[in-house]
Parts: structure tokens; C-alpha cells; sequence
């Protein structure tokens, strides 16, 4: 037992910091400002540089890792091309080192770059007037059906934002002059995302083909027709309850 009747005395120390600039100066309980709080901690740790000017040390840190970080990819890239100049090799080994996260982030960064060239240069609004200007009014009833329909490859090619922010809005204000509920396109709407669950655009889906290292386009051509069989099953079962209607 210490002999102030403490058990742990002292026991945990900050080496970094000298005992000048500890935050807490340590005492013993039975001596005056045993344990007080120094109001300038940071004076301990962030010193003054020449002629009076603060260092910056996180701001440092920061520049200093952000050139690391680009020099490896630029050293990584040169070394790659240089050691394997064939295509097919430099695969191999990325892949035999980081095989999950290169393809990842290869098709999601591709993927985002798709999805903003659609949405930035207003082809969602495009489409979607394209595919009104397209029905004729006397297929008015069959709005709900022809966005079930379209709703398969829409959502294979666009990301759920750019289609239920952006396309959905458009035709439920179609539907609408047909006098068809706005809650009907949105329920039609989500009948194809069976197919959009194979879409490059859906990140779980590449990470769980990168795991069991398989090709993307393998995969969507094995389940493309299960996918596109279910949407098609949902879109009748609906049609059966109601849920979507074919006259209103």
C-alpha cells in the first residue's frame, strides 16, 4: 500500500509532456493545489518557431502525408509499367494484393463519373421527357405499366438517386394528367430494382463479386434473366393486388 493509503500512485504518466506542462500537476492529497488544471496546456505542446511565427505542425502534417500519399502512387505507377509492361500482369498482381478494394473502387469511382455525366448534363430530364413525349395519349392508362417496364433498365444504368430524384418526379407529374395517384408511378417504380441490384452502380454487389473473385460481367449475364423474370413476377403480382392499376 503507498503510503498515502492509495493504491495506484502516480501510475500513469505522460512521457511526451514535461512535468512543467503535465494538464494535470500531480501532488499528493495531503498538499496544497494537490491536483489542478494548467491553463496552458497547448503552451506545452505547440512550441514558437523563429522570429516569433507559430508552427503550424498539423498543417505541416497534413501537407507532408498528402505528398507521401501522391509520391507513392506516382513511384507505384512507374515501378508497375516498368517491371510489368503487359496489361494482363500489372492486373495479376494488383489483384493478387488488393484484388477486393482495386476492383471496388475502380467500378464505383467509374460508376460515379457515369451517373454525374448523366445527371450534370440534364440526360435524366432528357430521357425522362423522351419517354413522355413518346407514349400516346390514348396509352395514358398504361402509365403505371410502362414505368414498371422501364423502370429495369433505368435503374440498371442510372443510381436510385438520379432516378427516383430526378426521373420519377418528371413522370408522376406525366401521370397525373392522365389522373393517375402519383403513389401508383412511385410504387411502379420500385418494381425493377431486382435489376438494378446486378448494376455496377451498387457497390455491395461489386464488393461481394470481388470477394468470391468474379468477374462482373460473368455474373450479370447469369442472373440478368432471374432478375429481369422477378421484376417481371413483382409487376404482375402488383397488377393482381392492385397496387398498380391498368384503368382509373
Amino acid at each position: 500500500m503507498a503510503a498515502h493509503g492509495y493504491g495506484l500512485n502516480h501510475s500513469l504518466h505522460c512521457p511526451a509532456l514535461p512535468r512543467s506542462h503535465h494538464a494535470v500537476n500531480h501532488g499528493h492529497p495531503d498538499q496544497p493545489w494537490a491536483y489542478r488544471v494548467d491553463a496552458d496546456v497547448a503552451g506545452g505542446i505547440f512550441k514558437r518557431g523563429a522570429l516569433g511565427k507559430a508552427d503550424h505542425t498539423v498543417l505541416g502534417s497534413v501537407i507532408v502525408g498528402a505528398f507521401c500519399a501522391i509520391s507513392f502512387l506516382l513511384g507505384f505507377v512507374i515501378a508497375l509499367v516498368m517491371n510489368y509492361p503487359r496489361l494482363n500482369l500489372q492486373k495479376e498482381r494488383m489483384l493478387a494484393h488488393a484484388g477486393n478494394a482495386m476492383v471496388m473502387v475502380l467500378l464505383v469511382f467509374a460508376a460515379g463519373v457515369f451517373a454525374r455525366i448523366f445527371s450534370g448534363t440534364k440526360m435524366v430530364d432528357a430521357s425522362a421527357q423522351l419517354l413522355v413525349n413518346t407514349i400516346p395519349p390514348s396509352w395514358g392508362h398504361l402509365f403505371p405499366l410502362v414505368v414498371a417496364i422501364t423502370s429495369m433498365p433505368l435503374t440498371f444504368l442510372l443510381s436510385n438517386d438520379a432516378y427516383y430524384f430526378g426521373l420519377v418526379p418528371i413522370l408522376a407529374n406525366a401521370a397525373a394528367a392522365y389522373g393517375i395517384s402519383p403513389i401508383e408511378i412511385a410504387r411502379a417504380s420500385v418494381l425493377g430494382q431486382p435489376v438494378h441490384q446486378i448494376s455496377p452502380l451498387v457497390a455491395s454487389t461489386l464488393l461481394l463479386v470481388g470477394m468470391i473473385d468474379r468477374d462482373l460481367g460473368d455474373f450479370q449475364k447469369t442472373t440478368i434473366k432471374w432478375a429481369v423474370l422477378l421484376s417481371l413476377l413483382m409487376t404482375g403480382v402488383s397488377l393482381l393486388t392492385g397496387a398498380i392499376t391498368l384503368f382509373t
